[in-house]
């Protein structure tokens, strides 16, 4: 006989992968799982306490198959693993999320992080198709020439359990005081110093990439598309976008070749635009090609839109670097608001 009622149908993507699977047995005798906090088309990611100190932790569970050729690296501990997982293990940075440990098995990899943040809405229950954790989550990279005039600025944010990223936060707060974006700003002004002096371009920085707690702490996280380039040698060009069309640069929205330190900061420029206003800087991506921007409906000081037009010239020569951004007088003054705090030195 039939029975009337099936059986229930895991509802998050953690569950449908990991209900009836055997995990690393050292992973499994160190770390209880808890809920799912994302997913996308690369893993998904799931909170999780160390149990022998109860450290809260976040892991991403990547599929193997689903990393790109280029997104490998050779570690010397480790072997060959993914881009986002070397550089959090070779950087040591305060504004970027820690690496804890690395697992491997037939199918993932069990990337550990310190998990940072606090959830900023009520937790939300995952629809059964997994949804984009990050761009480079999605379906690898994006064409430039894929990308329409019709397309939105603004792309769909990632359903999350308990989120503590910083479009969640934005939501929450419509926009923040001039004040409270300046030093969230700066934090993640740090994240990209700190990795520019490494090589490293994170090429998807975006509110959604970075979390923050209570106190408004920052770190970035998800390097799906990071890039890794020598300093001692010219820095290349790219022609493939990884990233989140909203906040790509002039050059790559014309469908041209771009560096991924200038195509940066124009994403630091919109972010900017995002934290100050709650709003995109650009109506559409014409206009975002011109580098129109538009009046914004919150004003704020003339620092802080000189600071964003220096982010956001079109021509990427003339566009300011991470340095000048890190030295400009609106964002020193998140470090003399926080005296004491930092204790960093702004002479580089």
């Amino acid at each position: 006989m039939e029975k009337c009622f099936s059986e229930p149908v895991p509802r998050t993507v953690s569950a449908r992968h990991l209900a009836s699977r055997t995990l690393h047995p050292v992973f499994a005798r160190n770390y209880a799982l808890g809920d799912e906090l994302g997913s996308g088309g690369f893993g998904f990611v799931v909170g999780a306490t160390r149990i022998s100190d109860g450290l809260p932790v976040a892991v991403k569970f990547i599929w193997k198959e689903k990393v790109p050729s280029h997104g490998w690296v050779r570690d010397d501990k480790f072997g060959a693993i993914p881009m986002e997982a070397f550089v959090l293990k070779v950087i040591d940075s305060p504004y970027v999320v820690k690496f804890v440990d690395l697992f491997a098995d037939g199918e993932f990899f069990y990337l550990i992080m310190e998990h940072h943040g606090s959830p900023w809405k009520a937790p939300q229950i995952l629809s059964s198709s997994p949804t984009a954790m990050s761009p480079s989550s999605d379906s690898g990279a994006s064409e430039l020439s894929a990308y329409s005039s019709t397309s939105s600025l603004r792309p769909a944010p990632m359903e999350r359990r308990s989120s503590c990223d910083l479009f969640e936060c934005i939501e929450q707060h419509s926009s923040l005081s001039e004040d409270k974006a300046r030093w969230v700003f700066a934090q993640i002004v740090e994240a990209v110093y700190d990795l520019d002096k490494r090589g490293i371009c994170h090429r998807d920085i975006k509110d959604e990439n970075c979390v923050v707690d209570r106190d408004f702490n920052v770190k970035l996280i998800d390097f799906g598309s990071a890039v890794i380039t020598d300093p001692r040698k010219p820095m290349p060009y790219f022609n493939r976008f990884f990233g989140t069309m909203t906040f790509a640069s002039s050059e790559i929205l014309q469908g041209k070749q771009y560096r991924a330190p200038h195509a940066e900061i124009w994403s630091l420029g919109v972010l900017l635009s995002i934290l100050l206003s709650g709003e995109c800087p650009f109506a559409d991506p014409q206009a975002a090609i011109r580098g129109k921007i538009s009046k914004p409906s919150k004003p704020y000081s003339k620092e802080a839109m000189d600071l964003l037009i220096g982010c956001l010239q079109v021509d990427p020569d003339r566009r300011a670097n991470i340095r000048e951004v890190r030295q400009h007088p609106w964002v020193r003054k998140a470090w003399e608001q926080r005296s004491g705090r930092s204790g960093r030195a702004f002479t580089q």
